[in-house]
């Protein structure tokens, strides 16, 4: 009897420690906020709200919905830069419109600006007069504006970013500087954890390649005894959330590129990791045809990939699309990176489709590829078995590319 008890003693000792060591964080930072929040706004912090990321912790309002309280985590596990945010608005096929007011947790500097499209207008140097006009939309955007602060995404299984399904994220290097990184942003509704990486592709970041000299470094090895591979790799926005889409004018549509390999007998290789984009990304996101260009993706991220053994007159007809598409117009909904890159690994005989999603707010009913697509075809295949596809867990990287020859 006296070993049971020691024993539940022992047991009870162990558990009541490691609940301890669980609620030690959250109760830090209550601490610190119990020190920087006044005496009102630390009454009306609902305590039962934190929602944590490895850069932000954040809290809602006990009365007002619209409020939250924000920390930055640092690296050595202290906080730093804290932030009353108060954000509102709804979305339209045009973005988020709406209102933000910021300050640090003692209500000194003060910020407050009207959303519209997404960009918040107060953070921006020139007035809003550039109106752009398609047959979609009409919209106003402001000189300097490139990406917006506030984006919007929705889910695939819902073609409207207005409907029922939408989530409304703000980029939290905006509002907290510092070494925040600027591909973090906040989830501004009441689920998910403190804030997300969201990977972008911002096109006017990208230099234009010549794609024919490019692919005439394949002919500077000889195809006899020669092995050859075709990679594709997708690239989608939120890590292992393939059913979210964003609005297109945040560039953070996701990435489908390739990569066309060679090797001789004697070890010479050539690699290339090649990209369809088009010239801009808020050209882009009117949904017309705009100017495209090919650019080197070596060493961009992919969360999935698939490769397959050709022969080199496999690969030479993959090389030969890329010539003929590199003049082919870019359209986000019916000619895209991933229609692009399925037309060139295809052309090496691979013969993959993937299923078809309704961009929100684009495109038809019929639906268009895209990378997450893409990366839901290459999880079934790879959970079926096919031992060309690498998940490689949440991310991995291209290699090098050879880069263009004379």
């Amino acid at each position: 009897m006296r070993n049971f008890l020691l024993g539940t003693l022992v047991i009870l000792s162990l558990v009541t420690g490691c609940i301890k060591q669980t609620q030690e964080p959250k109760e830090a930072v209550i601490n610190y906020l119990s020190h920087h929040l006044s005496t009102s706004d630390f009454a009306d912090l609902d305590k039962t709200s934190m929602r944590e990321s490895p850069f932000l912790i954040r809290f809602t309002s006990l009365s007002e919905p619209d409020k939250q309280i924000l920390l930055q985590k640092k690296s050595d596990g202290s906080f730093a830069n804290g932030k009353i945010l108060f954000i509102k608005g709804a979305i339209n096929k045009e973005g988020y419109q709406g209102s933000i007011e910021t300050s640090n947790l003692d209500h000194s500097n003060k910020f407050s600006s009207v959303i519209r499209n997404g960009f918040i207008l107060s953070s921006h140097t020139t007035a809003v007069t550039t109106t752009i006009s398609t047959n979609q939309t009409s919209s106003d955007r402001c000189n300097d504006c490139s990406i917006p602060e506030v984006i919007v995404s929705a889910t695939y299984r819902n073609p409207y970013y207005n409907a029922d399904d939408p989530f409304v994220w703000l980029n939290l290097f905006w509002l907290m500087g510092g070494d925040m990184p600027k591909t973090e942003y906040l989830p501004l509704g009441g689920g998910g954890g403190g804030s997300e990486k969201i990977d972008t592709e911002i096109a006017e970041n990208k230099e234009k390649i010549d794609a024919k000299k490019y692919m005439d470094c394949f002919d500077n090895i000889a195809d006899v005894g020669a092995t050859c591979t075709i990679t594709i790799s997708t690239d989608i926005p939120i890590d292992s959330k393939p059913d979210q889409f964003f609005d297109a004018s945040a560039g953070a549509v996701g990435h489908t590129f390739i990569e066309l390999w060679k090797m001789a007998p004697n070890g010479q290789i050539v690699s290339q990791n090649i990209g369809f984009y088009p010239t801009g990304t808020l050209k882009a996101a009117t949904g017309m045809n705009v100017e495209s260009k090919i650019v080197d993706n070596a060493f961009h991220e992919y969360n999935a990939r698939y490769t397959i053994s050709v022969s080199p007159a496999q690969l030479r007809a993959a090389t030969n699309q890329v010539r003929t598409l590199e003049q082919n117009a870019y359209n986000l909904s019916s000619f895209n990176c991933t229609d692009f890159a399925l037309t060139v690994f295809n052309a090496a005989g691979a013969n993959l489709t993937i299923p078809k999603y309704q961009i929100p707010a684009y495109g038809s009913t019929s639906g268009s590829n895209t990378p997450q697509g893409l990366y839901n075809k290459l999880m079934e295949m790879g959970a079926a078995g096919n031992t060309g596809v690498q998940t490689n867990g949440a991310k991995g990287y291209a290699g090098t590319s050879h880069g263009p020859c004379n």
